[in-house]
Order: C-alpha cells, then structure tokens, then sequence
C-alpha cells in the first residue's frame, strides 16, 4: 500500500522502534496481498477480523495485537495527516487477548548446562564471539540489562559503581548500579576494544545464541530476555519496589511485576526472616 509506505517515510521513521515497525508492515504486505492492494478507504472492519483470525493461525496473541496496534498507527495517519479516512477501520475490533506471562527462572544448574555449551569458564578470555554471548547472559543476570543496552555499552558511560545507558527502550537515560559480580565481569572484558564494551552484533548474537543453545536440553525452555525476567526477580529480594524500578527502567509498576516471578518456597523463605527479624 502507498499509504503504507508514505507513513514509514514520514511519520514512522521518527520513531524509537522504526526499524521493527517497517519490518513488520513489509511483513504484513506481504503476507496479505488482498489487503496491501486494497484502498484504504474501503478496508473495513471484517478485512480488519479477517486479518486477525489468520494471523492468529500463524503468531500467538500478543504479536497479534501488536501486528494489529501499528496498522491502526497507519489509519490513524491516513486521518490526521493524509485526510483521506474518517475512521479507523480498527475502531470496533477486538484485539486477541495477551498470552500468559512467562515465569521461567534460571537456575543455577541451567547456566552451568548453558556453560558447558558455550565452553565458558570462569577463566575464559571474551575474544570469540560465542564467550561474549554467555559474558552478555551473565551480565544480564547481574544487572536486569536488556541484550540491547548490553551490545551498545561503552567504556566511556562505565563508571566505578554504574553504568550509563543514554538510550533506552522508554526513552529515557539510566544508570544501571553494579554488584561486585557484574564489576567482576567488567573487568574480564578489558582490552577486548577501546569503545564498545563489547564487539559482537546483534544478528550475529541472536544466531550464535540459538546455535548453542540448540545442543541443550534448554531449547524451547529459556530465552535471553528471561535473564531480565531472572534478574529483576533476584533484585526484588533485596530491593523496594521504588528502587527496583530505577534498577529496571520501568516507568509503570504494573509493568514491572510482570517481571517479578517468585517461587512459593522464595516468598516462605523471606516471610520466615521477617518473622525472625521481628522476634529479635
């Protein structure tokens, strides 16, 4: 659709999240000739259901709901800037319910297994590319990072006790805090470049990621973004909520418990040293 196309050359390429939005919209075209050949003006609702009920065969809800939210970025623009549509062809369709939140925790017997697939020891140098990836996987234990402000780390924002991320997801700069562990690790990745913490890039990271992954019993179990999940989970244990949220870059705590996934055992555990704490 030329309209398609007019709003990621002129409304889209401004955003954070432009790169994916195009993929996705190219995707969609694509996938859905029928509707990319069809006037804006006259989509409507049932092409909008209809849409929905076939990607729904091929992709769970929640990318569902997210595919469906940038087509209703692309009416909206239709009607704001373009004047060409009075409604959003979206406006009375139900978007598919979100898929359960993951609560997938890492143990330590799962780093090892992961370890031992990356042939990474605690003495390993973080030349090759494969030791950088399980370096970012322990990193983000340490810190609730995404692999994202990882791979864009620089020597520059690394402080004593932080590290400066200027660009995040929401916009706005972060100071990450650092434990004795992910200090550790900072060290280890010294003399590996002048600028960049790390010099590995994100197609390569993803592929090799997955490569390795795939001779574990992991496959299918754990995914990277779960270090976040982990970590954040691990930080709740000694961080308030308020704090937690600095830590984390969430905006919304709402969002934020998301990613706070405790077992039973952990909640009875820290219930008992209050308890104890109390008796004292």
């Amino acid at each position: 659709s030329k309209v398609v196309q007019l709003y990621l050359e002129n409304a889209a390429i401004e955003h954070k999240g432009y790169k994916w939005e195009a993929l996705r919209l190219n995707k969609i075209m694509r996938d859905f000739p029928k509707l990319a050949n069809k006037p804006i003006n006259l989509i409507d609702k049932s092409d909008m259901i209809e849409f929905r009920q076939k990607s729904l065969l091929k992709i769970q809800g929640t990318s569902v709901k997210r595919e469906m939210q940038i087509l209703g970025s692309v009416f909206r623009y239709a009607i704001r800037d373009l004047l060409i549509l009075k409604e959003s062809p979206l406006a009375h369709v139900d978007r598919p319910s979100e898929n359960p939140h993951r609560d997938v925790r890492i143990s330590a017997d799962d780093i090892q297994v992961l370890k031992d697939a990356f042939n990474f020891t605690d003495e390993t140098p973080i030349y090759a590319n494969i030791h950088q990836i399980m370096w970012a996987f322990l990193f983000a234990l340490e810190t609730a990072m995404r692999k994202g402000e990882i791979l864009s780390m620089q020597w520059c924002n690394v402080y004593a006790d932080y590290v400066l991320l200027p660009d995040t997801k929401n916009g706005l700069p972060r100071k990450v805090p650092l434990n004795k562990n992910a200090l550790a690790l900072l060290e280890r990745a010294k003399g590996l470049d002048s600028d960049f913490v790390l010099t590995v890039d994100s197609a390569s990271f993803d592929t090799l990621f997955r490569r390795y992954r795939k001779k574990t019993p992991l496959e299918g179990v754990i995914t990277f973004h779960d270090t976040r999940h982990e970590a954040t989970t691990r930080l709740a244990q000694i961080l308030p909520i308020q704090d937690l949220a600095k830590v984390t870059g969430h905006k919304d705590l709402a969002m934020l418990m998301r990613y706070y996934n405790p077992t039973a055992s952990e909640l009875s555990q820290r219930m008992n040293e209050g308890i104890d704490k109390v008796k004292q």
